[in-house]
């Protein structure tokens, strides 16, 4: 539904997520304006003749926004890699993002050992039913802070899903190794973990 009311002469239009951006759209006098915030100030403002040039301009500002982070870590880091201050903010960002099952899963590798953790033991946690709603549970963590980062780390070895490995160590259920020990076990990497615990001032318990 559209018609949300503003005290003003627009009317609200369209409100929506991408890229952990929450964007805005407003319709007036036969014209839209876009806009979205980052740190509760407005970062782009758009405006087009049809809601769907409006939406695409807006989805262009925040790429733009994403790209323009990206190049300032390439000018201050000889590799380009994301430093634990950058992890630090990206999950600072994106943790009041998360769903209360996604945010118990990260809490729950974070205080296990080496912070990896039976599969079965994170199934009960979450209330999930299978292992594909786990991995897919993560996956959707992993694209958020990829999102922030503007990174996707390079693997070692393939694994199910590139993405995922910026948030996870790759244990034998996301590289296909049944027949290995950690077959049944995902781990967070230690520059998340050690990045969440700044946050929180504590390790999760």
């Amino acid at each position: 539904m559209h018609t949300i009311v503003n005290n003003s002469d627009k009317t609200l239009f369209y409100h929506g997520e991408y890229r952990n951006k929450q964007l805005t759209i407003y319709s007036a006098d036969g014209q839209f304006e876009g806009s979205f915030e980052q740190d509760n100030r407005q970062a782009a403002w758009v405006c087009g003749v049809s809601f769907d040039e409006t939406l695409q301009s807006l989805r262009s500002a925040v790429d733009e926004y994403h790209y323009f982070r990206l190049k300032q870590r390439k000018q201050n880091s000889a590799n380009s890699l994301p430093t634990h201050a950058d992890y630090v903010a990206a999950l600072n960002t994106i943790l009041p993002l998360l769903n209360a099952s996604q945010q118990q899963l990260l809490a729950q590798l974070q205080s296990s050992p080496d912070y990896q953790c039976d599969v079965d033991l994170l199934l009960s946690v979450a209330e999930l039913h299978s292992t594909i709603q786990l991995l897919l549970s993560y996956a959707a963590i992993a694209q958020r802070l990829s999102d922030e980062l503007a990174f996707i780390p390079m693997q070692e070895q393939p694994i199910l899903d590139p993405v995922i490995g910026i948030l996870m160590t790759p244990t034998g259920i996301l590289a296909n190794r049944a027949n290995y020990d950690d077959a049944r076990t995902l781990q967070l990497k230690p520059e998340v973990a050690l990045a969440l615990e700044d946050l929180n001032g504590h390790r999760f318990t």
